[in-house]
Order: structure tokens, then C-alpha cells, then sequence
């Protein structure tokens, strides 16, 4: 799968394997020491594929730019989580 998402999406990939070594680093996250040895290994690859491709690039790239949409930010959302919210809204009062 490394391979093919390496070869389809490197932005993807990168991104992933960053987001679980952080979880790692954190102490949210403790795969063996085989499966953290093989996902750095992969991340390194990946992230030296991008920066020779990168090197080539002449126009703007994301560089694992990450929008964070809330739910408060999508009208659709908004609508079906309200009890959610008042429910939490309740407890902080208690």
C-alpha cells in the first residue's frame, strides 16, 4: 500500500506517516518496535522523494498546509450536532 500511495499521493502518505510518528512521540500511539522502524523508514523516503521533487517545482505547492474545519463552519453540521453541543454546554455548568 506504501508503494502505491507513495506513487498516487505523496502529499497523503507524508502526511500520514508524520501524524502517526507524532501520535508516537506522544505516548497516544505504541506500535512495535518493527512497525515504528518500517513507518520511519517510510516517511524518510517519502519525504527526500518530495524534496527532490519539490526541488523541480516552479509554482506553489501545499507542503501539508492542513485546514481545520469545525463543524461551526459548516452550516449542515452546525444543524445536526446542536443538542450534541448543548449537552456539553449543560455539563460545564454542573
Amino acid at each position: 500500500m506504501a508503494s502505491w500511495l507513495s506513487q498516487e499521493n505523496s502529499f497523503a502518505i507524508e502526511e500520514m506517516s508524520r501524524r502517526f510518528l507524532e501520535l508516537h512521540q506522544r505516548k497516544k500511539w505504541n506500535p512495535s518496535p518493527e512497525a515504528l522502524a518500517i513507518l520511519q523508514n517510510i516517511y524518510m523516503k517519502v519525504e527526500g522523494d518530495m524534496e527532490e521533487l519539490m526541488e523541480e517545482s516552479q509554482g506553489d505547492y501545499q507542503g501539508g498546509s492542513i485546514e481545520i474545519v469545525g463543524h461551526q463552519d459548516v452550516e449542515a453540521w452546525n444543524k445536526s450536532i446542536q443538542e450534541v453541543d448543548a449537552l456539553f454546554d449543560s455539563e460545564k455548568s454542573l
